[in-house]
Order: C-alpha cells, then sequence, then structure tokens
C-alpha cells in the first residue's frame, strides 16, 4: 500500500461530496460510507475510482470494501492484475502486427510463441513490414543487427518489453536491474555512440557489437558489476548507436 493511493482515496472522497476536514481525518480502518459519504456519494466514489485508477469495482466486491485501506489494498492488487494482463496483450498485439503486414489471421493466431514468425507466417517483405509496424506502435527503434536475431513471437515480446523499460523515462536499462546504471552517449564523426556505466570497483571496458538492447547481455552484466565498473560501448551500427560508417570508396 502506498501513500499516494491514500491521499488519491481523500481527495476522490471529497470530489464524492465528503466534507474536506472529515475526508483528512477519517482514520484508514473506519468506513468511508457514514463516517464521510452518505449511500449516493459512496456509490459517486466506487465511480470515481475506477475512472481514476482505470480499474473496475465488481459489484460483490464494493459490498465488501469498507474503509481506505481495505480500498488501497484492493486497487494495489487490481494494478497488479493489470500489470500482468498487459504482458499477455503484447503477444496479442504483436500477432496483430503480423496480420497488420500481410500474415493470414488463422497463421497468426495459431503461431506458437517459440516458431519463427518469417516463413511461418511472413515472407521478407512482411517480416520487413512486421518490424516497421512494431516501432509504430510502440514507440521504439529495432536496431537492423538486433532484428536479425528476433525470430520468435517471444523473442520481440521480450524485446519490445526491454525497450519499453529503457524508455520508460529513466534512461535505465530494463536489463540493469540497478540503481546505479547510468546512461549516455556521445559524438564522433557526427553520430551518437551509446555507453552505460554500472557498478562499483576498477573499471573494465566491454565493447559489443549487437546492442546492450539485447536481453542476452543481463547475465553478464550481473556478474561482472559486483566487483567491478563495468563501461559498456555499443558500437557504430548496434543497439542505440548510430550506424556505421560508409565503406572506403577508394
Amino acid at each position: 500500500m502506498t501513500v499516494p493511493v491514500i491521499d488519491q482515496l481523500r481527495e476522490l472522497v471529497v470530489q464524492a461530496g465528503g466534507d474536506p476536514q472529515m475526508a483528512r481525518e477519517l482514520e484508514l480502518d473506519r468506513a468511508v460510507a457514514l463516517n464521510v459519504l452518505d449511500s449516493i456519494g459512496f456509490t459517486a466514489f466506487i465511480a470515481a475510482i475506477e475512472e481514476r485508477f482505470a480499474i473496475r469495482v465488481s459489484d460483490r466486491s464494493s459490498v465488501k470494501l469498507r474503509s481506505l485501506k481495505d480500498f488501497a489494498q484492493y486497487i494495489d492488487a487490481q494494478l497488479g492484475r493489470t500489470a500482468a494482463d498487459t504482458a499477455v496483450s503484447l503477444i496479442d498485439q504483436l500477432r496483430e502486427l503480423v496480420v497488420q503486414a500481410g500474415g493470414d489471421p488463422q497463421l497468426a493466431r495459431d503461431l506458437e510463441l517459440d516458431r519463427a514468425v518469417a516463413l511461418n507466417a511472413l515472407d521478407s517483405i512482411g517480416f520487413t513490414a512486421f518490424i516497421a509496424a512494431i516501432e509504430d506502435r510502440f514507440a521504439i527503434r529495432v536496431s537492423d543487427r538486433s532484428s536479425v536475431k528476433l525470430r520468435s513471437l517471444k523473442d520481440f515480446a521480450q524485446y519490445v518489453d526491454a525497450q519499453l523499460g529503457r524508455t520508460n523515462g529513466s534512461g535505465v536499462p530494463a536489463t540493469a536491474g540497478s540503481a546505479d546504471v547510468v546512461a549516455s552517449g556521445f559524438t564522433v564523426d557526427g553520430e551518437r555512440l551509446h555507453y552505460e556505466i554500472e557498478g562499483h570497483g576498477p573499471p573494465l571496458l566491454l565493447l559489443n557489437g549487437i546492442g546492450l538492447d539485447l536481453s542476452a547481455w543481463a547475465p553478464l552484466v550481473q556478474a561482472l558489476c559486483g566487483e567491478r565498473q563495468l563501461v559498456l560501448l555499443d558500437f557504430r551500427g548496434s543497439g542505440l548507436s548510430g550506424p556505421p560508417p560508409e565503406p572506403c570508396s577508394t
């Protein structure tokens, strides 16, 4: 249970017609109905919770929910369930994008999570369109080198989930699992090179050409960063770094 949730609930009590002073002073285990709200206000309170937290309070549950503490626990549980549902729906969205890219709807529905999307559901042109559709739907970038390694719906779901974690506003890669990660970049010949620093101890430089955005890095990074400070650098053309240099014409 988080304090902000309680604060929001007190705010919604007032929004539903409750006295602000009574809402502020209501103890966590005291019933909201009768102590602050009448039956009409309590109904409005339930509706306000559903709108604020984007959840549904079933009629049977609403009878058992009385105190601010009850509601806070219920909301936490519902939000956790919503997060799990979102993870499942990611696969559904990927199947939808397979169809959008030219795949047969039945093939998309029946495609097993560990079977390759290319050949089993899409030809090479459709697979390219599938990558583009993923970038458009989830507002992420699938690097050329990463796209070669992504084959199944499960691969893509893990990749998208990691990228969404990376772009959640923290600037921290989802695979890092540490609050001590610093992600940044610098420019060479007009192109940005991405790097990340994690851990403490003697520095160790890790140069790579497959992109830090792949989940395969997580076990290695976690094993090494306990005793060292890792400097992880994406080569040009990999991960979040800029494109590779043009080949020499002479």
